[in-house]
């Protein structure tokens, strides 16, 4: 059963410290739950994202269109969390990973696994789906979309297993021990889809159905908590990116008790540049719903502070001599990424 409260999963692991590896204790006994997912560096050059598919020191997978999640597993209880927005627990959300994830990992305490929470409606990824059920929080209702709004648990990486710690392992190493343990036990947890050789092929195959992108991942790389490693590499079909909202403009005449526009932003190396704004794209109800939560005070700007920057997906044409964005559009809000995990330090 998914823990109730943060008080009690840490109460529960109080007395457990000596099962699993010290290297760990902070995030299994959940000390540690937040900004501690490896990351991927993102490329947009076309003959650098080839060079690296032909590398053969490399692996191409899918890149999914969901929740980033981390689960931990001890003595039979299993948790999952959002590692980039406060370690928010989302075990509640989802029970049938939960119950797939103590299959799977019956005999395998404790454990800690990495993964993507993907929507599956016709074989096509849904993100709205999978934040529908973020932000579902009654029992009943969560019930209703685990038939009608169905999840699958893509796990990609492991950091411990059966009481040993991987993250100094090569990823090749961690990857065949992820795809011997989880095998064909439950439909709900899933090794993510990826390929050794025609890589091109797989590649192309993807994006040309209509995937998002794809992500490079260096087979000998270990696991580097919080680190934005150049291990891992990221490709997203088209100008489609990730950038920080750290505010916006107030909507005009009708539309003055709303959002106008995004305020978004770009964080690398720790310095922050302005892109502009966007506003395309945005529904009446999200207009509305961001200018109720973040402080709508009647002027015609409102600025976060950095603890309630979030992300937002925007396609675009490209950049002005400015750095600003051309012909932006808002394909979807990002409210599961922090400031930190966007690339700053509060």
């Amino acid at each position: 059963m998914p823990f109730r409260s943060d008080e009690q999963r840490r109460a529960f692991f109080a007395g457990l410290c000596n099962r699993f590896s010290l290297a760990n204790k902070d995030i299994i006994d959940g000390k540690k739950r937040s900004d501690i997912a490896m990351l991927a560096k993102s490329e947009k050059n076309q003959s650098k994202i080839i060079d690296l598919i032909n590398d053969p020191k490399k692996v191409a997978c899918k890149k999914y269109d969901g929740i980033r999640a981390m689960s931990v597993g001890n003595d039979g209880v299993v948790s999952i969390f959002n590692p980039r927005k406060g370690g928010d627990d989302l075990s509640a959300k989802f029970p049938e990973i939960v119950e797939g994830l103590e299959i799977v990992f019956e005999d395998k305490y404790p454990f800690i696994v990495d993964g993507e929470i993907v929507s599956k409606i016709h074989d096509k990824d849904d993100f709205h789906n999978v934040v529908a059920r973020v932000n579902t929080d009654s029992p009943s209702d969560i019930n209703l979309m685990v038939s009608e709004k169905p999840v699958v648990y893509r796990v990609f990486d492991v950091l411990e297993l059966d009481n040993v710690d991987l993250k100094e392992s090569p990823l090749s190493e961690r990857k065949a021990i992820l795809d011997d343990t989880i095998g064909n036990k439950s439909d709900v947890i899933m090794s993510e889809d990826c390929a050794y050789k025609d890589k091109m092929e797989f590649v192309s195959d993807y994006i040309n159905s209509g995937g998002e992108g794809v992500m490079l991942k260096d087979l000998d790389s270990k696991y580097e908590v919080g680190e934005r490693s150049g291990s891992w590499t990221k490709h997203k079909n088209a100008e489609n990116e990730t950038f920080a909202v750290y505010g916006f403009e107030r909507g005009k005449g009708r539309n003055s008790d709303r959002v106008g526009s995004l305020l978004i932003g770009k964080i690398e190396d720790g310095k922050f540049e302005s892109k502009g704004k966007v506003g395309t794209g945005l529904s009446a109800v999200e207009r509305k719903d961001l200018w109720e939560r973040h402080g709508g005070n009647g002027g015609d700007f409102v600025t976060f502070p950095k603890s309630e920057w979030f992300g937002v997906d925007v396609k675009y044409m490209e950049e002005d001599t400015k750095g600003a964005l051309r012909h932006p559009t808002v394909e979807r809000l990002r409210e599961d990424i922090s400031f930190e995990a966007l690339g700053g330090e509060l």
